[in-house]
């Protein structure tokens, strides 16, 4: 079964769930993600270069790492458990970007 994203309308709210394949095009929908940046005790932070497979952006150096949230249905979210690496999380804010790619 393909991988569902969440779209979101002009407000941000969900307002739709469609494949990731289906989202990820020239005409890409407003869609939840994230992008989490990792640093160590030092501020070193954490780069990954994505995939050369990706459809989108390959073998560009992003983030720490991003994706999706699941979804359940549309307009609810899968909420992922315990952290298995234990690192420490700081709160961060849900923020809309000022521009479309």
């Amino acid at each position: 079964m393909e991988e569902l994203v969440v779209l979101l309308d002009e407000e941000g709210q969900g307002s739709g769930a469609l494949g990731k394949l289906a989202v990820h095009n020239r005409d890409t929908p407003l869609n939840l993600a994230f992008s989490c940046y990792v640093f160590n005790e030092r501020g070193e932070f954490l780069l990954a270069r994505r995939a050369w497979g990706k459809l989108t952006w390959p073998g560009e150096w992003t983030n720490s790492c991003c994706g999706h949230p699941r979804a359940l249905q549309v307009g609810e979210l899968a909420r992922v458990g315990p952290d298995p690496l234990a690192w420490p999380v700081a709160p961060a804010p849900a923020l809309r970007p000022a521009a479309r790619l």
